[in-house]
């Protein structure tokens, strides 16, 4: 034989899908015992194999009998293979018992409670079986318990497969083998080197030699498939398809989240062919489930497509067989091996050229006789089942989907029992003490049965030659196995997440026991290593986690000093390319550099940046939920009752979820009622915006913030234009301007006084005027009380200092006024800068302005001015009854206005008494300049006052009035003309005045009856002939006949 560095062991499996026949069982492992019959010394045929025949396969039945056991609790039980006939077990613990006659699942002990012991035993085998049990003995911990394991075999023997033998320098032998129950046609597990019986030229091999037998799946195995698809003109486009959804099944499946999950078993590569009259490969080995899809894709559904014939109409399936098996080869080494088979899908027989199965037996069976395994699937019954038998060797791995739709089934049968047939492969080797020459090695299962008569496919010894020529001494070395790993390099491993890595250590050539010792020697990634679980003198055990990156196991003979050393890496997607070597570490189609979770195959995206997967995250774009446990649509974290999907929240947090409280906010007003239920501030919302009466500064949603109370109306001075948005209650756009909403009185302690005891009093000084006001005050007929101001050397004094474009005053009592200032001093507004208007408005008080200068003050506003004629300056239905005095010096004094720029007034109640020494003084009017209009008015005041400047109406002007039904009470002024001689209005006697409208009555006179007459009864109340008339506010009349203070009308 060649010598090789390593010497490897190529087994191959060829997969057919085709018509007939079905076979293949599971594994079986042959292990210690129950009562089995005695077996006599086996025989031997030649060093060629020949495949063993058996039935065809049939399904898989559950294991049925009876058990005395007790229901309830955990139950003791597992699984059952190679059951022919019955075979009893007991549990001795407790007696209970089952007998099986079939493989599958079983339980012996039901309802046990937890901490229950039990000892579970063959007590009777079946005739000519020999049966063994694993797992029966334990204790029933918090849970089922199904970890029995129940494997017979047939009594009648083994059959032995060659995989051929190999050399390796510098002297060792390694043979290749499989081991088959020959009843079952079932490959046998678990075999030992005690199992074997091994001759070198006939002769028992040596201590020398260090004998000795591994199965193959400790190295590293390659498996590789090869996938042979019939894509003629017999299939229809719908069966292509089907095929193709058959072919993806076997080698991945999709997860909730659309992620390929590889259903390849560790070492196995795919490789893709088609054939019609071609044979073509549509992919290489790989075992990358995304490039896998990918080439399936690939594969043409359609004959013909944009003018090109896609699929031919001849089938080259012995090609396609051909090449199918020149993909692999069977080698079998010290340290790793290769195996591999067919998987041929057929609906017909070769139609190409003349070529046979029998042409091409070179090709499946080499020169030592070992057969390249095929497995073959029939689609219907067209295919030439004899042919498929020829090509794989015997019926039993031949398959039949009598239907389309049955492939994927079919074809998922195949690969298992492909995949479950290297269970039973074994390597067996030795250092030869032999130096040259050719030798023959011999390879029996101990004790193992004879072959029946006439069973040419019989095999109990494997026979093969090798040379020694060339060969050394053997040197003594420290290997290991590890299971559970991927080796992608020369003792490098692929470490998937959450398996168990098994690592075995062995002294290699040398017939001593080892005393291994196991630690990791560094640590590249910077983190904990995984613990290390020893089991023994040579083994242990790890599991790695995501967090685990790179790290070396160093493996030590305490007594001979040999060692090595093993790296591991993390491999997230088991792929075997570790997530060093890795640009798709979990698998899932994205790269590392684009996904947001790289170790996670079910998520890539985290739209939220929560670190929670969109996949897994029921709020994939709110980075504050995650989870919705109850699924009622609201996030576990802000969901009050996380577990019932009936409440969702406990807005006053009372342990009653608002679907079942009647009173969620807990404000003693049933929800039913309450127009915010959930804000204990709040029940009611008058203008339904949805801000409620105690928070919305607008509750009636007429654009006019609302004052309650004399602090709300002190903050006026902070908002001059009235404004706020819909977050506070206005409407939309904004609020433009306040309200009165009650009366308020600056007399807080009610004592009828102004003193210290009053929350304005301000150090005496009292209210500090509101200055440049510019929107709408609206009173709504409301009262402010006792407005007290004492600033005896200020300017610009009245409830409103100053007052911009666009001021609105209406409906406003103002009662019991004191005001005391120097210039500009009004009870309303001491200074209108600019155009406003002010209607229905009653004023009664007393201002004094003891100051020296030629100083404006009115009964209502100090000064007025309006620079344009457009929109003037408007005072209308207004009653006035104020005292005036000015102790010093000149003044401009009116009983409405001071000193007025552009004004009108009309229907006007003036009874303003002014005392002054000297200036300008008008019933209505100080000082006029511009265009002033005045009608309907009458003025009832007093001037105590008879200088020059003196007038009923107009103290002075710079143009001439416009003056329209504007009377002024003769007797009130005595003496006192509306200006010098120019008298503007009507003068009138106070009886005149009180005069009712008809001349008839008691004979009024005519200028009564062309003036007072004619005012508007809707705006004024004219009374009986003996009354004064007086006006009305929002339609109640404000007479006050016996002066206590009280409208009559309201008394």
């Amino acid at each position: 034989m060649k010598l090789y560095a390593r010497l490897y062991t190529t087994a191959g499996l060829l997969i057919l899908l085709s018509a007939c026949g079905g076979g293949g069982g599971s594994t079986s492992p042959s292990s210690s015992t129950g009562n089995s019959s005695s077996s006599s010394t086996a025989s031997s045929s030649a060093s060629s194999s020949s495949s063993a025949s058996s039935s065809t396969s049939g399904s898989t039945s559950s294991s049925s009998g009876s058990s005395s056991s007790s229901t309830g609790g955990f139950n003791v039980g597992g699984n059952a293979t190679g059951i022919n006939g019955s075979v009893t077990l007991t549990n001795q613990a407790n007696n209970d018992t089952k007998t099986l006659t079939s493989d599958g699942p079983f339980t012996v002990s039901s309802g046990l409670p937890d901490g229950s012991p039990f000892n579970v035993v063959i007590s009777t085998n079946a005739t000519d079986l020999n049966c063994s049990i694993e797992g029966g003995e334990g204790i029933v911990s918090g849970g089922n318990y199904n970890g029995l394991s129940v494997t017979c075999l047939g009594e009648n023997g083994y059959n032995l497969v060659p995989f051929g033998i190999q050399t390796q320098a510098p002297s060792i032998v390694v043979s290749g083998l499989r081991v088959v129950d020959r009843a079952t046609n079932k490959p046998v597990s678990g075999l030992t080197l005690n199992d074997f019986v091994v001759r070198e030229n006939d002769e028992a091999l040596g201590s020398e030699a260090f004998l000795d037998s591994e199965p193959v799946s400790n190295a590293n195995l390659i498996i590789k498939t090869v996938l042979l698809l019939d894509i003629s003109t017999s299939l229809s486009e719908s069966d292509i398809i089907t095929l193709k959804q058959a072919a993806r099944a076997v080698i991945y499946e999709e997860n909730n989240h659309g992620v390929k999950v590889s259903r390849l078993i560790p070492g196995q590569r795919v490789a893709i062919y088609t054939f019609d009259s071609q044979v073509e490969r549509i992919i290489g080995f790989s075992s990358d489930v995304g490039a896998l899809a990918d080439a399936i894709d690939s594969i043409p559904e359609k004959i013909v497509e944009g003018g090109t014939t896609l699929r031919g109409n001849s089938t080259n399936l012995i090609g396609a067989v051909q090449t199918g098996v020149a993909q692999w080869t069977n080698r079998f080494g010290l340290d790793d091996a290769e195996t591999g088979y067919a998987i041929l899908v057929t609906d017909g027989e070769h139609t190409s050229d003349d070529a046979t199965p029998a042409s091409i037996q070179g090709q499946l069976v080499n020169a030592a006789g070992v057969r390249k395994d095929v497995y073959a699937i029939a689609v219907r019954n067209n295919a030439d089942m004899a042919a498929l038998s020829e090509i794989t060797g015997t019926t039993n791995k031949v398959y039949q989907a009598l239907d389309i739709s049955d492939l994927n089934l079919r074809l998922q049968e195949v690969q298992a029992e492909a995949i479950e047939q290297t269970k039973g492969l074994y390597r067996i080797y030795y250092a030869t003490p032999k130096r040259s020459g050719t030798h023959e090695i011999s390879i029996e299962v101990a004790d193992n049965e004879l072959c029946p008569v006439n069973d040419t496919g019989c095999v109990t010894t494997l026979v093969g030659n090798f040379s020694a020529s060339g060969f050394s001494d053997i040197t003594a070395v420290l290997s290991a196995q590890v299971v559970g790993a991927i080796e992608y390099s020369t003792r490098a491993y692929a470490v998937p997440p959450a398996t168990t890595i098994t690592v075995t250590g062995k002294l290699r050539w040398l017939n001593q026991a080892p005393d291994l010792s196991f630690s990791w020697e560094e640590n590249l990634a910077s983190t904990t290593p995984p613990e290390l679980s020893t089991d023994g003198a040579t083994k242990v055990t790890f599991n790695v986690d995501n967090s685990f990156a790179v790290n070396k196991l160093q493996i030590e003979d305490q007594a001979t000093g040999l060692n090595t050393v093993l790296s591991f890496a993390l491999d997230t997607d088991a792929d075997g390319i570790p997530n060093i070597n890795d640009n798709d570490d979990d698998g899932d189609g994205v790269a590392d550099t684009a996904d947001a979770f790289p170790l996670d195959s079910a998520e890539t995206t985290d739209s939220d940046n929560d670190g929670v997967g969109d996949n897994s995250d029921a709020f994939p774009l709110d980075r504050f939920e995650s989870a919705d446990t109850d699924n009622d649509g609201i996030g576990d974290n802000s969901d009050k009752f996380p577990t019932d999907p009936t409440e969702t929240g406990d807005n006053d947090n009372d342990g009653l979820g608002d679907n079942r409280d009647t009173d969620d906010d807990n404000d003693g007003v049933l929800d039913v009622d309450d127009a915010l239920p959930f804000d204990p501030t709040e029940s009611a919302d008058s203008d339904t915006d949805g801000i409620g009466d105690n928070r919305d500064i607008d509750a009636d949603g007429d654009g006019l913030i609302e004052i309650h109370t004399l602090a709300d109306l002190y903050a006026m001075r902070s908002n001059t234009l009235g404004t706020g948005n819909a977050s506070v209650g206005c409407p939309i756009p904004a609020c433009s301007g306040h309200e009165l909403v009650t009366d308020l009185d600056f007399d807080t302690d009610g004592d009828g006084a102004i003193t210290e005891a009053d929350e304005y009093w301000n150090m005496g000084r009292g209210w500090v005027p509101i200055f440049n006001y510019r929107t709408t005050f609206e009173g709504n007929g409301h009262t402010i009380s006792h407005l007290f101001i004492n600033t005896p050397a200020d300017n610009n004094i009245g409830l409103f200092g100053s007052t911009g474009t666009n001021f609105v005053a209406r409906n406003i009592v103002l009662r019991k006024a004191m005001l005391t200032g120097a210039n500009n001093v009004g009870p309303l507004v001491g200074y209108m800068s600019a155009t406003g208007h002010i209607s229905d408005c009653y004023v009664d008080g007393e201002i004094h302005s003891p100051s020296a200068g030629n100083y404006m003050i009115g009964g209502l506003v100090g000064r007025s001015l309006s620079a344009t004629l457009g929109d003037v300056t408007s005072i209308r239905r207004c009653t006035i009854k104020t005292t005036i005095s000015k102790t010093y010096s000149n003044g401009l004094i009116g009983g409405v206005v001071g000193n007025s720029q552009n004004l009108v007034m009309e229907d006007l109640l003036v009874t303003t008494q002014i005392t002054a020494n000297a200036g300008f003084f008008g019933g209505l009017v100080g000082t006029m300049s511009g265009t002033l209009i005045a009608s309907t008015s009458i003025d009832a005041g007093n001037i105590l006052q008879t200088s020059s400047t003196v007038a009923g109406l107009f103290g002075n002007w710079s143009a001439a009035p416009s003056v329209t039904a504007v009377v002024w009470d003769v007797d009130s002024h005595a003496g006192i003309t509306s200006k010098g001689t120019n008298n503007y209005g009507t003068s009138l006697t106070t009886d005149d005045i009180r005069c009712p409208t008809e001349e008839s009555v008691n004979g009024c006179s005519e200028d009564a009856l062309a003036t007072v007459a004619t005012f508007d009864p809707e705006i004024w109340d004219l009374g009986s002939n003996n009354q004064y008339p007086a006006l009305k506010l929002n339609g109640v009349s404000t007479r006050d006949d016996n002066s206590n203070g009280i409208w009559d009308s309201l008394e």
